[in-house]
């Protein structure tokens, strides 16, 4: 196996494993996975994100994500909150407290990336940061269907 087929293999088992994983723990903290999902997305927005933004960053129409923040918000996962600058809109905020219940049933992988990191040198961390960085964030020559979900 060449090493491009070695990395394109292990990203797909991540990602089979972190879809697997999710389907686990959805119903242990009494959501969907696509309300997990939604959840993750505005974490990784900074704690706070607009409902269209959500709805355009996971292609559904805004009338699905507002029944989606509804029930995170029914079980106390996000908040909605008028914006301070502008009082007509509206954000989606993560209860951090809640988040950390969620983070905690992914602490086994965390643990898990800390000790395959430990391996690396500062140089060689960078370098996959570097990859991720560019294999998440959309640019101009991504996949038509790829959305940017790379940390604000």
């Amino acid at each position: 196996m060449s090493t491009k087929e070695r990395i394109e293999h292990g990203i797909r088992a991540l990602i089979t494993g972190g879809v697997l994983r999710n389907h686990e723990v959805a119903p242990r903290l009494g959501l969907h996975v696509i309300d997990l999902q939604a959840l993750n997305l505005v974490a990784m927005a900074g704690g706070r994100m607009t409902p269209s933004a959500l709805a355009d960053a996971m292609r559904l129409p805004r009338s699905s994500v507002t029944r989606l923040v509804g029930r995170l918000e029914s079980a106390g996962y996000v908040h909605r909150r008028r914006s301070d600058v502008d009082r007509r809109s509206l954000g989606v905020e993560v209860d951090r407290e809640r988040l950390a219940v969620v983070t905690d049933q992914y602490r086994q992988q965390s643990e898990r990336v800390d000790r395959a990191l430990a391996g690396c040198t500062p140089d060689e961390v960078e370098t996959i940061a570097r990859f991720l960085d560019r294999l998440t964030s959309r640019g101009p020559d991504s996949d038509a269907h790829q959305r940017d979900i790379s940390p604000r």
